[in-house]
């Protein structure tokens, strides 16, 4: 079976995870693997929905940098190498925040660890230099899309650039493009709520 894994985390819980599942397991003839994983390298975003359960709501400083280091995110997606993890998928809050970290440890997973990547983000901050220089790191984006209307959005956080919906849907069809032009699968997300 394949197990998928959410991880909000530092160094310390993958060194549990490296102990406590692969080396315990690694003489057993059937290894549960951490196939795939989701991990949230930060937890700061730019919209504010109100049903995320993945982002801090509190606003303070500690928040925006409290995220590894470069090399701790490497050390830690080795060890989730060594575990089993064949795919993961970075997250948030919103991972193209931090574009630069996101596209060395994107690069770093594909090519140094041999892992499927992947991306969930909401799309509002990706540019096509980013895709131009990691692109062809990136198997999946995900982009998060839960209504064309524009005051479904303001009712669930996702309008807080106040952008229309038209621009929006522009922002995602120009993405869907450079996912063509680079090869990465595309798909969107959408999570079902009262409000939509």
């Amino acid at each position: 079976f394949t197990l998928t894994l959410t991880l909000s985390l530092g160094l310390g819980t993958s060194f549990w995870i490296y102990n406590h599942i692969y080396k315990k397991n690694k003489n057993k003839n059937k290894l549960n693997k951490l196939r795939s994983i989701n991990y949230h390298f930060l937890r700061e975003c730019n919209f504010s929905c109100k049903y995320c359960f993945h982002v801090d709501k509190n606003s303070s400083e500690n928040v925006k940098t409290n995220i590894l280091s470069i090399n701790q995110m490497k050390k830690l997606l080795t060890l989730l190498k060594k575990a089993g993890c064949e795919k993961i998928n970075f997250s948030g809050g919103e991972p193209f925040l931090k574009a630069k970290q996101l596209g060395i440890i994107v690069q770093f997973s594909k090519q140094e660890l041999g892992l499927k990547t992947g991306i969930i983000s909401n799309g509002s901050l990706i540019k096509q230099e980013w895709f131009e220089k990691y692109g062809q790191y990136l198997d999946w984006l995900g982009i998060s899309m839960d209504s064309f209307q524009e005051q479904t959005l303001k009712n669930i956080g996702r309008n807080s650039m106040n952008k229309k919906p038209s621009v929006m849907f522009e922002q995602l069809m120009q993405i869907k493009l450079w996912c063509q032009m680079y090869k990465i699968h595309f798909k969107i997300n959408t999570v079902v709520s009262i409000f939509n």
